[in-house]
């Protein structure tokens, strides 16, 4: 006969032991992938938050540079202001020739004993009303308006003698065109803020 052996509490020590090993490789394992778990959640939100930190430093700088932009875009119309007004004065010291140039012209084209009333200077074209002591002098008038190379479309409107006028008795309306006239050249103003 076989002696009675009792193999259950070796088996059972047994069986403890690698329950035992088992929890305890399982806890090491948990842990373990907590840590390393823990250590790549903490590894992406740190590059996480340094993006988020870039993306910031990004956008600050944009947004700097559309602050610039809207500056350089105001001082780019304020820049296109300034050349209208510098072009209007431009303009307006080229008309400066154009009333010399009548001035000038007068003296030349008046005989004397004529005696200019009104001139009138409008585009270019000069209106003068005047009086003369005869009608030679009108004619005078007008062989030196036809002479002169700075002078166009001379146009006699009328001559007309005043028997109560006695020193100057012949009254004439006369128009002609300046060549050397400069037309201004004025750009139309858009909405502009000054």
């Amino acid at each position: 006969m076989l002696p009675d052996i009792n193999l259950l509490p070796w088996r059972d020590l047994r069986k403890q032991q690698i329950r035992q090993h088992f929890f305890v490789t399982l806890a090491v394992y948990a842990v373990v992938t907590f840590g390393m778990v823990s250590a790549a959640w903490f590894w992406v939100s740190s590059h996480h938050n340094a993006q988020s930190d870039r993306n910031a430093l990004i956008q600050r700088e944009i947004n700097q540079l559309q602050t610039r932009l809207t500056q350089f875009s105001r001082v780019d119309g304020q820049r296109e202001v300034l050349e209208s007004k510098i072009a209007l004065v431009d303009s307006l010291q080229q008309q400066r020739r154009n009333v010399v140039s009548v001035f000038n012209l007068l003296p030349k084209i008046v005989p004397q004993g004529a005696l200019l009333d009104t001139v009138d200077y409008r585009a270019g074209y000069v209106v003068i009303t005047g009086k003369a002591k005869s009608n030679a002098l009108v004619s005078e008038l007008l062989e030196n308006l036809e002479t002169n190379s700075d002078i166009d479309q001379e146009k006699v409107h009328s001559i007309d003698r005043d028997d109560d006028e006695v020193l100057l008795p012949f009254r004439f309306h006369i128009t002609f065109y300046l060549k050397t006239f400069v037309s201004p050249e004025l750009a139309l103003e858009e909405s502009t803020n000054g």
